[in-house]
């Protein structure tokens, strides 16, 4: 009965695990792409305005934009998600590269 009782007590705890990691890759996944967005928004490429375009694809990705820094050549956010009683946040940068040739 011990061996049952720990066996499903790590199947919990290994279900919980890969659910946090799946939400964390989540948010990251959903920065990147609010990131893409206000960077082509800012750049010129689609019209409007590059944070509000960043909050709506965030909001599509189902976490909330907490910070967006557009400018023309590079663009930093910030994204929020609630996962239980932890909240993850993930950042993403788009621009041109450190170092252009």
């Amino acid at each position: 009965m011990a061996i049952i009782g720990a066996t499903v007590s790590i199947a919990v705890a290994l279900c919980l695990v890969l659910a946090a990691h799946a939400a964390n890759t989540r948010a990251q996944v959903a920065a990147d792409a609010a990131a893409l967005a206000a960077a082509d928004t800012a750049s010129g490429r689609i019209p409007g305005d590059a944070c509000g375009r960043a909050a709506a694809i965030a909001a599509e990705h189902g976490v909330a934009l907490n910070g967006c820094d557009a400018g023309r050549t590079e663009t930093f956010v910030t994204v929020s998600l609630d996962f239980g009683w932890i909240t993850l946040t993930a950042a993403s940068r788009a621009g041109l590269p450190d170092s252009v040739p």
